[in-house]
């Protein structure tokens, strides 16, 4: 999957954003996606920052200011998108991870003045793909990114609906060399089942502490045969 960016706004105050914590951004990300793309999409978004001189900073409570290092290794970043999307447990979508960020300056903390005002919001994109931009519900501004058969793959909101639509900027994800019998993968295969099982538990109304208490067991269990 060929991912970019496009500049959908800028980040505003409360009452500009659809009502929730002033100048953060909230994307969302398809379920149905393997981690890897998932991983790969964050990495795009987190580049596009590092270019800006900015980094992204993770805002509920359970994983407020933690950021996403674009050098961790593939298990490390898998464990953090889930916590990050557990975190959002206000709101918790059955079709997409949420991950609700500042797009912080490099050198500062989102609480200085000047660090998150009027920062830049972007939606990932697809090669083939569009972009569907909206404003309303309680997401401010925001833009649906879809595949070429129109499906709703990623979603970005909260940029302020009284400030101009930002420019169309896209970078390229950096293509990597197929390989013909590629090495397996087994903390991966574990995250993609732990996962599947939880959601299926969450769905059913099961206990969050079996729930959690299965999918660390599952990704130990997997994490053992790396």
């Amino acid at each position: 999957m060929l991912l970019g960016t496009r500049q959908i706004g800028w980040t505003g105050e409360s009452a500009n954003i659809g009502g929730s914590s002033s100048h953060h951004a909230d994307t969302k990300i398809s379920r149905s996606l393997p981690i890897d793309q998932q991983i790969a999409a964050v990495d795009t978004l987190a580049a596009r920052y590092a270019q800006d001189g900015r980094y992204i900073e993770f805002s509920n409570s359970d994983v407020s200011g933690l950021r996403w290092n674009l050098n961790a290794t593939p298990q490390e970043k898998a464990l953090l998108l889930h916590k990050v999307d557990a975190a959002h447990s206000h709101n918790r979508n059955p079709n997409y991870l949420s991950l609700d960020y500042y797009p912080t300056k490099q050198g500062t903390n989102r609480f200085e003045i000047g660090s998150v005002e009027g920062a830049p919001i972007y939606a990932i994109t697809m090669a083939d793909g569009s972009i569907s931009l909206g404003e309303g519900g309680g997401y401010g501004r925001y833009a649906d990114s879809l595949n070429p058969e129109g499906q709703v793959v990623f979603r970005v909101g909260h940029a302020d609906k009284t400030l101009p639509v930002g420019g169309n900027i896209t970078i390229p994800q950096i293509s990597k060399t197929k390989e013909s019998e590629p090495e397996r993968d087994y903390f991966m295969e574990g995250f993609n089942k732990a996962q599947a099982f939880q959601d299926a538990l969450t769905a059913n109304n099961s206990s969050n502490d079996i729930a959690e208490g299965l999918f660390a067991s599952v990704l130990k269990t997997y994490g053992n045969l790396i």
